[in-house]
């Protein structure tokens, strides 16, 4: 991955996090772990834990249908020719390595 693909990847994950924080009610706390954009920066797969993890089948499903609305966030607040379409996908390595700390304590 380029220097110029890594810094991408974190502007998009800091505008997701910041779009995600005004559109989630105090039901469940949902954190933007990572963004992973396509080389072409056309399409772009944002990862996401949410607690308490029976919340994490609704999500999902809630998040895509408000992608579209990210573009729009994004496209207002960054300066980018091409915008990618975004995507968000449940962050499941994220989640194992979070049980594999806590069964490395309980050792």
């Amino acid at each position: 991955m380029t220097k110029r693909q890594d810094r991408l990847n974190e502007l998009l994950r800091e505008t997701a996090a910041a779009f995600t924080q005004t559109i989630t009610n105090n039901q469940s706390l949902i954190t933007i772990t990572r963004a992973d954009v396509s080389p072409d920066t056309k399409q772009c797969t944002i990862f996401f834990t949410s607690l308490p993890e029976d919340q994490q089948s609704i999500a999902e499903p809630f998040l895509n249908r408000h992608a579209s609305e990210l573009r729009s966030y994004a496209k207002a607040r960054l300066n980018m020719k091409r915008l990618p379409f975004f995507k968000f996908e449940l962050d499941h390595g994220e989640r194992h390595r979070q049980k594999i700390d806590e069964i490395s304590r309980n050792i």
